[in-house]
């Protein structure tokens, strides 16, 4: 594998290359994504500027292989993808950071991958808003290329991936993963934001009762359009990913308890071994990051 993603020098053509370790069926693809006319970000860094800890993918062990060549091939792998996350964030947004949708899709695919904090006051230092201009996190970095935007990185490992985007099913997959972040994400994060960052205040007891109904009715249709599926597709693809990650932002509730369609969707995802590592990982980081008490 050279690299996660390539993009081209001349600012008016991007390629977009996803390169496997050949360890997943369909995920050993090495064709350019070529968008012409299209304007490439310029934001990368050189890598190896912050803190960093590795990863090892679960998917991604070679049959017939001894420890010391998975070990060997891991390292390699290891040194090409870079994930950018919060060093710590407070117990009620461990496991929600949007980091973790990477890192899931990273185990699903079988790529290993390097994990990098940022402490969340260094979100607006000039060094870090050259790698994403708002400051945000997830960025993926693999070689001098830089990528941002959660949904957009996940695509990114998808289109290269069949165990992420299933053959013959773009269109399908790609409509669901937009549903997730367009129609499902914002009535669900406007609750957590409600909830978790402004618990007490006069307007979020006075906007709550509007925001739950909002939330309500998301999930309403979505437990409608699962009825009878155990995935999205029917079969588990990248949509299910950020889907997931977009249900467990209202975990502190008990809104997707009460719909069992729903609640089974969200455990039979969740116990999927890729995202149990992925999960393990970023709390690992958080608990190697935690500030110390007074």
């Amino acid at each position: 594998m050279d690299a996660l993603i390539a993009i081209a020098s001349n600012p008016l053509q991007r390629t977009e290359e996803i390169v496997s370790p050949r360890t997943r069926r369909g995920c050993d693809q090495r064709v350019p994504l070529r968008e012409p006319n299209s304007i490439a970000p310029h934001l990368s860094l050189p890598p190896g500027d912050g803190p960093a800890a590795t990863f090892l993918t679960i998917t991604n062990q070679r049959a017939g292989t001894t420890g010391i060549d998975r070990v060997t091939v891991r390292r390699s792998e290891m040194e090409k993808i870079a994930v950018w996350g919060f060093s710590w964030v407070p117990p009620f947004a461990q496991g929600l950071v949007r980091d973790l949708r990477v890192r899931w899709a990273l185990e699903e695919a079988g790529l290993a991958y390097e994990s990098r904090w940022i402490d969340t006051e260094e979100r607006s230092s000039e060094a870090y808003r050259r790698k994403h201009p708002f400051g945000m996190v997830p960025v993926v970095e693999s070689g001098d290329d830089t990528l941002i935007e959660s949904g957009a990185i996940v695509h990114a490992i998808a289109e290269r991936c069949e165990a992420l985007m299933p053959a013959g099913r773009r269109a399908e997959t790609l409509t669901w993963m937009f549903t997730a972040l367009n129609t499902v994400e914002p009535p669900l994060w406007n609750l957590f934001v409600l909830d978790q960052l402004h618990a007490g205040e006069a307007w979020a007891k006075l906007r709550r009762a509007g925001a739950v109904e909002e939330a309500m009715a998301r999930l309403t249709a979505l437990s409608e359009c699962l009825d009878g599926r155990d995935y999205l597709l029917g079969r588990f693809s990248a949509a299910d990913v950020l889907m997931t990650t977009v249900l467990r932002f209202i975990r502190h509730t008990d809104l997707v308890a009460g719909f069992p369609t729903l609640d089974a969707y969200v455990k039979r995802c969740e116990a999927r071994p890729a995202f149990q590592a992925a999960l393990r990982g970023q709390i690992a980081d958080y608990a190697r990051n935690a500030p110390i008490a007074a």
